[in-house]
Formats: structure tokens, sequence, C-alpha cells
């Protein structure tokens, strides 16, 4: 659990949240390997408002199958805190 002030600057930190998990992708799954990659980039379109298409419904796919498809923890979870930031706090949204 991460908490944050009122004042903290909630879009930077999905995105360090999505570059951290990128990094740390063993690369050894596609779902996990591409999902992490492809969550990255959608946010920064969301964020640098050149989104294409819809992309939170897009990122909310990407979401379940990172869920249903990796092998381990780590891309079974990479999409949770953005998930959580989008559809709980409205970031990005």
């Amino acid at each position: 659990m991460i908490v944050y002030g009122a004042e903290a600057d909630l879009v930077d930190a999905v995105l360090r949240i999505a570059e951290f998990f990128r990094d740390e992708s063993c690369g050894q799954c596609v779902p996990c390997r591409i999902g992490t990659v492809r969550q990255e980039e959608a946010l920064h379109r969301l964020a640098s408002d050149t989104a294409i298409g819809d992309e939170l419904d897009v990122l909310a796919d990407l979401t379940q199958v990172m869920r249903d498809a990796s092998i381990c923890g780590l891309g079974q979870t990479a999409a949770n805190a953005v998930d959580s930031a989008i559809h709980n706090l409205g970031v990005l949204a």
C-alpha cells in the first residue's frame, strides 16, 4: 500500500510504477513481457492527451489478460496499481 498526500502528482506516480514493472519483467512470458511495455505506452499517451481510441478500455483488457495469462505473480499483479489509480482515483480518466 502506498499513501500519497493531496499535493502528490499521481500521474507521475502511476507512470513510475508502470516503468518499474516493465523493468522488472523477466521476459519469460508474453503477457508480462509485452503487456508491461504496452501498459506504459498507453499511460504515456493518456498523460500527454494523445490517446488512441478508447485507451482506458484497452488498458482494462490488457490488465485482465496479464492477470489471467502471466506465469508469475509479477505479471499477474503488474497492472493492479494502474488499474486501481484509473478506476478508484480517476487518474488519467
